[in-house]
């Protein structure tokens, strides 16, 4: 019994290290980033979008988005965001990283979804 418990705190400590938190967003600085998405992946803990924005094509954007489970649940299964759609993406920069941001809301033509 004393393994199966050590198990379970060695599990969450581990799932709890890995997944990396919202601290390293500016929550004070949300902007709008519109573009043309070049690679997703449905993965967890998040969905990562890679933007190609249309103000400014050297630079290319990731984007963290919601877990896939909550994507789905708010209508946008795996197959719904795909690699040449333009989107519009709302959310926060990363603090260190100048080419990241967590998503709140995606825009893709009249449909809003809120990732949150």
């Amino acid at each position: 019994m004393l393994t199966i418990l050590k198990f379970i705190l060695a599990a969450g400590l581990l799932a709890g290290w890995l997944h990396h938190g919202w601290a390293h967003y500016d929550t004070d600085r949300a902007f709008t980033l519109e573009g043309t998405i070049q690679k997703v992946q449905y993965v967890n803990p998040h969905v990562l979008v890679q933007m190609q924005p249309t103000s400014d094509t050297t630079v290319s954007w990731l984007a963290v988005l919601a877990p896939p489970s909550r994507m789905t649940r708010r209508g946008l299964p795996e197959d719904s965001v795909r690699v040449g759609q333009t989107a519009s993406l709302y959310g926060y920069p990363h603090r260190e990283h100048p080419d990241e941001m967590r998503a709140e809301r995606i825009i893709m033509g009249d449909r809003v979804t809120e990732l949150r």
